[in-house]
């Protein structure tokens, strides 16, 4: 086996790894890239939408509250610097909604999840 091979098959094996991605529909399998960057794997989803509705449904369906802003929430100015804990006191938005935030750390089928 090669050393790529004997690193992406560490933790999970081909066969597992096989049933699921014919399980998978919206979720997809990454393993960590490794080395001192202390991530690790995860299951990533990407999800296109055309409304609220759309996110609405979805997220619904996986059991995660979405949270709606009344008014735009202060964000980052750009070309401005800021300490970490600041930074990540602005919430992420999602793109083309008006002021839905983007979930962070949840829950999804009682697994901790982070978006």
């Amino acid at each position: 086996m090669q050393s790529w091979e004997q690193y992406f098959f560490e933790r999970h094996d081909p066969a597992e790894l096989k049933a699921w991605a014919r399980r998978l529909h919206l979720f997809r399998y990454f393993r960590a890239f490794g080395g001192h960057a202390n991530d690790g794997d995860s299951l990533d989803c990407a999800f296109r939408y055309r409304s609220t509705a759309d996110l609405e449904r979805f997220f619904s369906t996986i059991g995660v509250a979405l949270v709606h802003f009344d008014a735009l929430p202060l964000q980052p100015e750009p070309g401005v610097a800021y300490p970490g804990d600041e930074f990540a006191r602005f919430p992420s938005l999602i793109p083309g909604t008006k002021w839905i935030g983007q979930p962070g750390h949840c829950e999804i089928a009682g697994m901790a999840a982070h978006a």
